[in-house]
């Protein structure tokens, strides 16, 4: 169960009786809503003066509002900066907690501590368990504050290499703990991959919120005379598909695009095919809104005769949004799972784009 924004803004309310507030030197959101309450306002207020790490685009983007907030977009919660206390929104996923605590232990100095929040039913009750020198700090309702001491780094030292690597349809992926289906290929994806079979994309095709690019990079494996771009909100997932792109020899003419949603860069582009997995989570949470933000964005994006080639699962009404946005859409594939559609722009969104 997710706590509401009024329960959430009173943990957050809260929070400045606990933590120290003007040691803290970093804090790092990962999953931050921008239509959902943070920790923010409360912490500035008590004179939090650090640095905000953001893991994903969107969340630099709401941090635009305030000026003076020194922010940097990136995936180590200190961007690999010294550090004093750091305070950690919980990641998604045991794994990608585990690897987010050791990084940012690795990076504080002595007596500096790390602060973590979370919901308790999305994993942070169990880290008292995975780290036994854990405190408990605040509990209000679904959410806890808990502390670390540098001590913790010895109960669990990290991996020398970050990437969990995999071999898949001829080619290696590079991905890391909280991207989409980081441990293996996602079922949708393959499955849009193989209904799209050996229709040629075109000269320019966009993968959109690309993951560690499963479905762009097998498309430039394919189509070598395609120019691939593939966004991302996500600094992991664009970091993992740098790798991946290495490791396959594809970085040189492969584009990697980490912005919010369409963003600057994407919309000074057109494409041939648009191709995407859409994302509807935000850690445990569903959100739907950057999907249908981009769904009411793309008709600049597609040149004439251009198509989107979309997946989601089958309770998913992708299908009827793009319709509302005067797309024409056939479904191409339906599974008790997922479905595969493409779409294309239609007369009337053609002329309304002029």
């Amino acid at each position: 169960m997710n706590p509401g924004p009024r329960s959430q803004e009173r943990f957050f309310r809260a929070l400045p009786d606990y933590l120290p507030v003007t040691q803290l030197t970093h804090i790092h959101l990962v999953h931050q809503d921008p239509d959902q309450p943070s920790p923010l306002v409360a912490l500035r207020h008590h004179g939090f003066r650090g640095c905000v790490v953001a893991a994903r685009a969107s969340i630099t983007h709401l941090l635009e509002t305030w000026p003076y907030m020194p922010r940097v977009l990136h995936d180590p919660p200190t961007a690999k900066q010294k550090a004093d206390h750091v305070l950690l929104e919980l990641p998604q996923g045991r794994e990608a907690t585990r690897v987010a605590i050791q990084q940012a232990l690795a990076s504080m100095t002595p007596p500096g501590r790390l602060w973590i929040y979370g919901i308790r039913e999305h994993g942070i009750h169990s880290l008292t368990k995975k780290y036994p020198s854990a405190q408990v700090v605040l509990v209000k309702g679904h959410m806890r504050l808990l502390s670390l001491g540098m001590e913790a780094i010895l109960e669990e030292p990290p991996t020398d290499d970050p990437f969990h690597r995999m071999t898949h349809g001829g080619l290696q992926w590079a991905t890391l703990p909280g991207v989409f289906s980081w441990r293996e290929p996602d079922e949708g994806s393959l499955l849009l991959l193989e209904t799209m079979g050996t229709q040629d994309p075109g000269r320019k095709v966009l993968d959109w919120g690309c993951g560690y690019g499963l479905l762009g990079v097998t498309l430039a494996h394919r189509w070598p005379h395609s120019e691939l771009v593939l966004a991302d909100d996500h600094y992991a997932a664009i970091r993992a598909a740098h790798e991946t792109l290495r490791c396959n020899g594809l970085d040189g003419r492969v584009s990697l695009v980490l912005e919010d949603g369409i963003g600057r860069e994407l919309s000074r582009s057109t494409f041939n095919t648009i191709i995407t997995n859409p994302p509807f989570h935000r850690g445990a949470r569903n959100e739907h809104g950057p999907t249908i933000a981009f769904f009411h964005q793309i008709a600049p994006l597609l040149q004439p005769g251009g198509q989107l080639w979309f997946v989601g699962n089958s309770f998913l009404e992708h299908g009827r949004t793009l319709q509302q946005c005067g797309f024409t859409v056939e479904k191409m594939v339906q599974t008790h799972r997922f479905t595969v559609c493409r779409a294309w722009k239609t007369a009337k969104v053609r002329e309304d784009r002029r």
